[in-house]
């Protein structure tokens, strides 16, 4: 009898918590509503925030809180969104840039750990070629001409952008993270200007190319 009135007790108990749970005031509810939020604000531009999402799923995991199911697919979802903030992020390099705009875009890149120095820069450059190749794309008369032009204005534009926010005295280190993607360790480091001059060089070899 005193076995049946524990359970009994356990069973009350559990009906209580998901009363609460389901009670319209239930923080569990904020929980919950934190990967469309994260969504949101992403698509919304409100990349600080967004970053702020992913950091709170990663201290879920730190202070243990994921043993619980529900709580675990939550910062799941907003720890992985950090990929869908990288790939909002880096395409707005694939389009006309503003200095101090690109510099604060950069500045939120560079808070997310699964990336190094040289990838960072490498993929800055791609994502501006993506850009390039858009505007020749584009381009009707006198096609030579203003090709010349187009490479000319992006080339210049992103060396501005190059310069300012990777100084060759930069330090070039990895961030720590415990949620830091192996698949990135491939990756060797090299001198800002050294990438740079690269692909100068290629975008001369390609323009010069096109020209013959």
């Amino acid at each position: 009898m005193k076995q049946f009135d524990s359970k009994n007790d356990e069973v009350g108990q559990e009906l209580h918590h998901l009363k609460l749970a389901e009670s319209k005031g239930s923080h569990l509810w904020d929980v919950l509503s934190l990967p469309t939020r994260m969504d949101i604000c992403i698509r919304a531009g409100y990349y600080d925030t967004a970053y702020l999402l992913t950091n709170y799923g990663v201290q879920l995991q730190t202070y243990g809180l994921t043993k619980n199911p529900i709580i675990k697919r939550v910062a799941d979802k907003l720890i992985d969104a950090r990929y869908q903030l990288l790939d909002e992020l880096f395409n707005r390099f694939a389009g006309p840039i503003d200095l101090a705009n690109s510099i604060q875009i950069i500045n939120n890149i560079r808070k997310i750990p699964y990336l190094s120095s040289t990838q960072l820069r490498v993929m800055i450059l791609q994502y501006r070629d993506v850009y390039l190749e858009k505007r020749l794309l584009d381009i009707r008369p006198d096609f030579i001409l203003r090709m010349v032009e187009v490479y000319r204005d992006c080339m210049y534009d992103t060396m501005v952008l190059y310069l300012a926010v990777f100084p060759e005295n930069e330090i070039s280190r990895r961030q720590m993270d415990s949620s830091l993607d192996q698949r990135w360790d491939i990756w060797q480091t090299a001198t800002p200007s050294v990438i740079l001059n690269e692909w100068a060089i290629h975008n001369f070899d390609v323009m010069f190319n096109r020209i013959k």
